[in-house]
C-alpha cells in the first residue's frame, strides 16, 4: 500500500487534517479581512489582544484537558469518565478566572497598559477565557473518547464563527474591539456545542461526582506545553509593549508572521491522534512503531504542501 493510501484511509488523521484545512483558511482570510477593514494601528491593536487570547487559550488547553485524555482514555468506568469531566470543567472554569484575573491585574499595574490600551479592550479579551476552558474540556474528552469527528468539526465551528461575527461587528463600525469580540461569540456557542456532544457520547448529567485531573499529569502537561506557548508568542507582545505604543509596526509585524506559524500548528493536527494512541501503550518502546508512523505523515504532509506552493507561485 503506498503513503498516500495509508494517509487517506487513516481517518482521524484525515478528520483532524480537514479541520486544520479549514481553521487555517478561515483564520487567514480573518486576518485579511481585518487588515481590510481597520487602519494598521487597529490591526496592531487586534494582533497584540489576539496574542494574549490565544497565549491564555494555549494555557487553559495545556494541563487539564491533556490529563483529562490520559484519564480518560485509560479508563473504562463510565461513571469514573463522567467524574472526570466535571472536575475537569470546575478546575479548568477556575483556571480561567484567575487568568482573568491576572490579566485584569497587569493592566491594571501598567504592564499590559500599552498593549490592551483600554479597560473596554481589556473586557473584551478575558470575556473568552471562561469559553475557551470549556472548549479544551471537550476536546480533551473527545480526544479521549477518539471521537475525532465531532472534535475536528466544534474546533472548526469555533474558528468560523469567531472569523464571521468579528468580520461583521468590524463592519458595523465597532472597530478593533468589535474584531476581537468575535472570539467570544465562536467560543459560546462552541463550547455549548461541545458540551452537549459529550453529554450525549458519556450520556451524563453535568450536575453529579466531582473527580479532579491528577496533579502530577497535569504539572508535567503544563510544564511540557506551556513554554511552546510563549516561545510563538512573545516576539508579538513585547514588540508592542516595548515599541512606544507604536501599533502600526504591531500590525505590520503581525501580518509577516501569519505563515511563519504554520508548521506548529500544522504538527497539531496530527499530534490530537497520536496522542491519544500513546495514552493506550505503557511501554516505551511500544510507542515507537506509532511515532515512527505519524512522522512518516507528517512528512508526506510536509511534501504534499511544499509541492502544491511550488506549482502555485514557481509553476
Amino acid at each position: 500500500m503506498s503513503k498516500l493510501t495509508q494517509y487517506i484511509h487513516f481517518s482521524p488523521h484525515l478528520a483532524m487534517l480537514a479541520s486544520f484545512a479549514g481553521i487555517s483558511l478561515f483564520n487567514y482570510a480573518f486576518g485579511i479581512a481585518i487588515g481590510w477593514l481597520l487602519i494598521p494601528a487597529d490591526y496592531g491593536l487586534v494582533g497584540f489582544s489576539q496574542t494574549i487570547i490565544l497565549i491564555c487559550s494555549l494555557i487553559l488547553n495545556s494541563g487539564f484537558a491533556w490529563s483529562l485524555t490520559v484519564q480518560i482514555a485509560g479508563t473504562s468506568n463510565v461513571e469514573k469518565q463522567r467524574a472526570i469531566v466535571r472536575g475537569s470543567i470546575v478546575a479548568n472554569v477556575a483556571l480561567s478566572l484567575i487568568l482573568m484575573l491576572a490579566i485584569g491585574g497587569l493592566f491594571q499595574i501598567g504592564i499590559l497598559r500599552n498593549g490592551l490600551e483600554t479597560w473596554r479592550m481589556t473586557a473584551v479579551v478575558v470575556a473568552a477565557f471562561p469559553f475557551l476552558s470549556l472548549i479544551a474540556v471537550v476536546s480533551g474528552t473527545l480526544r479521549g473518547k477518539d471521537a475525532f469527528g465531532s472534535l475536528a468539526a466544534i474546533l472548526l465551528l469555533e474558528v468560523v464563527l469567531k472569523a464571521v461575527s468579528g468580520v461583521l461587528f468590524a463592519l458595523a463600525g465597532l472597530g478593533a474591539i468589535g474584531a476581537l469580540f468575535g472570539f467570544t461569540v465562536g467560543g459560546l456557542v462552541a463550547s455549548a456545542i461541545g458540551l452537549w456532544r459529550i453529554k450525549q457520547i458519556l450520556n451524563m448529567s453535568l450536575l453529579g461526582d466531582v473527580y479532579f485531573p491528577s496533579l502530577r499529569v497535569t504539572a508535567d502537561m503544563f510544564g511540557a506545553l506551556i513554554g511552546m506557548a510563549l516561545l510563538l508568542n512573545l516576539d508579538v507582545i513585547a514588540l508592542k509593549i516595548f515599541s512606544n505604543e507604536n501599533r502600526a509596526l504591531a500590525g505590520y509585524y503581525q501580518s509577516a508572521i501569519m505563515l511563519a506559524n504554520m508548521p506548529y500548528y500544522m504538527a497539531t493536527a496530527i499530534f490530537n491522534v497520536m496522542f491519544q494512541q500513546l495514552t493506550q501503550r505503557k511501554d516505551i518502546i511500544k510507542s515507537l512503531p506509532l511515532v515512527t508512523n505519524n512522522l512518516q505523515i507528517v512528512l508526506f504532509r510536509l511534501k504534499l504542501v511544499l509541492s502544491l506552493l511550488q506549482t502555485m507561485f514557481w509553476g
